[in-house]
């Protein structure tokens, strides 16, 4: 969703190779820039595209290319609004209407399925697709980004991931990787165990809402699984679109401020002896005080150690079907297991 990130956000990915050992993290987020006098400024890194062609470079076989076509396609011939788009049309009503864009000028009035002119976005992405990932760096779209919001082209142009194997502690007879810092690490350790006191207790020590964010978790037929959380600091980015294809800069933030990010986790809980995943996950938050977010991480973990027959809403309180309220924390996860009756391995998705 164009609320939640774009090609200027940033993000953070574990991925586990089912050919190899251990997590790889690969984080991303939209840190905040230098100003041209060196000064600190409230945008964020646009660290998405390094980061995603990283993660391409190491573990995909398809030309990076091929990858950019369908979006590319989309943009260009089927630019419409979705139901998710309209409620965060909605949400955020204040901060659409104040968007001078020609794009977004009068998205607030927009109704599902009506098509909004995003065809200068699929031009941004037939650049990404002809010049590579580094036009958005040290090329064309990279300097005049740079320019236009009065920032360090050499910081702009020199923006890499950082890459290392993925923190982990012992969960039981598995293994717990994580992303985040060590707040957010022992956050999710208090999750996974059950440790109900413990997370609240964090919960009250958490300032403000959590910003919007989103989340894939995506599995492959073997043991290959990748979760990624990606977000722009604040919805549809800060300030106005930038450049001639009206990208939304993403909002700085703090790495160290746990759930800053709108995002708790990534998470892979695998079993190193066998080499499986038992569990993979992202929670992110939808303008959500913190506690909330929490609730919606435990019934996560809450959900893999069920028992066969149990059965629990994946939503949380408040929420009809077909009339959600706005602010639901969305949940991503995939979660596999072997059945000790024949072996059969059974694997499911819950988006």
């Amino acid at each position: 969703l164009p609320s939640r990130t774009g090609l200027l956000g940033g993000g953070v990915c574990l991925i586990h190779d089912a050919a190899q050992a251990g997590v790889q993290l690969i984080d991303f987020r939209p840190t905040p820039l230098p100003r041209q006098d060196g000064s600190r400024s409230e945008y964020g890194a646009p660290g998405l595209l390094r980061g995603l062609f990283v993660m391409h470079a190491r573990y995909g076989r398809l030309r990076f290319e091929q990858l950019v076509i369908p979006a590319e396609r989309l943009a260009r011939f089927d630019g419409t609004v979705s139901r998710s788009l309209h409620r965060d049309i909605n949400q955020f009503a204040t901060r659409v209407a104040r968007i001078e864009n020609p794009i977004w000028r009068d998205s607030n009035e927009a109704v599902v399925g009506q098509r909004l002119p995003w065809d200068v976005n699929a031009g941004a992405l037939a650049v990404l697709r002809q010049d590579g990932v580094g036009a958005f760096y040290g090329g064309r779209i990279g300097r005049r980004f740079a320019a236009d919001l009065g920032l360090d082209p050499a910081a702009v142009a020199g923006i890499e991931p950082v890459i290392m194997e993925a923190p982990s502690v012992v969960d039981g007879l598995d293994n717990l990787f994580m992303a985040g810092d060590a707040d957010e690490r022992r956050l999710i350790q208090a999750l996974a165990s059950g440790e109900q006191a413990a997370w609240q207790a964090s919960s009250s020590q958490l300032p403000g809402d959590v910003p919007p964010a989103t989340s894939v978790v995506v599995k492959g037929n073997n043991d290959t699984v990748v979760a990624c959380g990606l977000t722009q600091g604040m919805a549809f980015g800060i300030g106005e679109p930038t450049g001639d294809f009206g990208l939304w800069p993403a909002r700085g933030i703090a790495t160290s401020m746990t759930l800053g990010d709108g995002i708790l986790g990534p998470f892979i809980k695998l079993n190193q002896n066998v080499n499986e995943m038992r569990l993979a996950g992202v929670v992110t938050g939808s303008d959500n005080l913190p506690s909330d977010v929490l609730r919606a991480s435990q019934t996560v973990f809450d959900a893999y150690r069920a028992q066969p027959g149990d059965v629990s809403p994946i939503t949380q309180g408040g929420v009809s079907v077909g009339n959600a309220e706005f602010g639901t924390p969305r949940r991503s996860v995939v979660t596999c297991s072997r059945a000790n009756s024949d072996g059969d391995r059974f694997c499911g998705a819950a988006v």
